[in-house]
């Protein structure tokens, strides 16, 4: 986790430097944004791995501020005490963020979620699913980079919270973690 952090905030330094000064369009209204974020964490302990992908597609409404939809894939499995275990998780959900402007292309960005989530769970030979609403929100830079047309990349501190009963199983889920985003703006 410590090196995937020193990555991000170092590519995070390189596109400060290179585009500190730029002008860019990303941020101004009008302008439309695809992107895809990604988180990967490993617990040693528990010896656990978990995958997510949250493609996004977002519209300015007005300088700094989108509305948009997203996707959420995830993926954990675990193979502690001789017992494999997975899960596989999904989402869709109306995404707003405020684009704060810094300087240049530099952006403190703050984001939330609200949607419908569900999971499919597998332990042994027993297997589970539930599903209902779940909430997010994030915070970070964000560094856009390009003029008319652009990317940009974003490093954001994020909570998830999915809470519900189903089938006869609770998920109860409230993650924080580090969420990498790539993207481009027209």
């Amino acid at each position: 986790m410590k090196k995937s952090v020193f990555a991000v905030v170092l590519v995070m330094a390189v596109f400060m430097a290179t585009t500190a000064f730029a002008e860019t369009r990303f941020g101004q209204k009008g302008t439309w944004v695809v992107g895809g974020g990604a988180d990967l964490n490993y617990e040693t302990e528990s010896e656990t791995t978990n995958l997510l992908l949250a493609p996004s597609i977002s519209y300015f409404i007005m300088n700094n501020l989108t509305i948009g939809a997203l996707l959420s894939v995830d993926r954990t499995s675990s193979s502690k005490d001789d017992v494999d275990s997975s899960i596989m998780g999904w989402g869709i959900a109306a995404l707003v963020r405020y684009h704060h402007l810094l300087k240049g292309t530099l952006f403190l960005t703050a984001g939330a979620h609200v949607g419908f989530y569900g999971v499919s769970m597998s332990a042994g030979d027993n297997d589970a699913s539930a599903s209902g609403l779940g909430f997010g929100a994030h915070v970070g830079p964000t560094i856009s980079f390009g003029g008319k047309f652009g990317g940009y990349f974003g490093a954001y501190l994020r909570y998830d919270s999915k809470d519900f009963e189903d089938e006869g199983i609770s998920v109860k889920n409230k993650p924080i973690g580090v969420l990498t985003e790539l993207g481009l703006f027209f």
